[in-house]
């Protein structure tokens, strides 16, 4: 490869050829060496397979070990359907809340409950919480300039005067 690393592609094997290459590995028939180049892998990869059967092994014929699986999948399931209640009771406060919040606050009392030092509540989700419309919490009023207005009065006043000279030409 030219300039640049060369990646390296991790080979994936399924549990059956994993299985079998231990099984070749327990037969004690052929050497670890030659195991790992009949089956194309390093002989360090299927010494781990072989030790991780050899730890698993004890657990094949205990039952104890399916029955503590299946207490915990129940207590999983438990507390899986406790959380799921909890989220339904708490959407149903949500929209209890939302509703009574946009019905008894004015707009400008709901924008004062806006905390915008919040970090782990966004502005746009507070503004959706309060029912506001999130560009409402930037906007900030522009006052109205004199000069601007003088100029605004001075363009009608002369308006005015060029349709009176209009209508007394005709």
């Amino acid at each position: 490869m030219e300039g640049g690393t060369m990646s390296v592609i991790r080979k994936m094997y399924t549990t059956e050829f994993k299985m079998k290459v231990v099984r070749e590995i327990l037969r004690e028939e052929k050497t670890l060496s030659q195991i790992a180049s009949e089956y194309a892998t390093h002989a360090n990869v299927i010494s781990r397979w072989r030790d991780q059967a050899l730890v698993a092994l004890p657990g094949a014929f205990n039952d104890q070990a399916a029955t503590d699986q299946a207490a915990k999948e129940a207590a999983w399931e438990k507390e899986r359907e406790e959380l799921y209640a909890e989220i339904g009771k708490l959407s149903t406060q949500l929209a209890w809340i939302k509703k009574n919040v946009a019905t008894c606050l004015t707009r400008d009392e709901r924008i004062q409950l806006i905390d915008r030092s919040k970090a782990d509540l966004s502005l746009s989700v507070q503004a959706q919480l309060l029912g506001l419309n999130r560009s409402s919490l930037y906007y900030q009023p522009v006052p109205v300039l004199a000069t601007w207005y003088i100029r605004s009065q001075n363009c009608h006043l002369r308006l005015l005067l060029f349709s009176i000279c209009l209508v007394h030409e005709t």
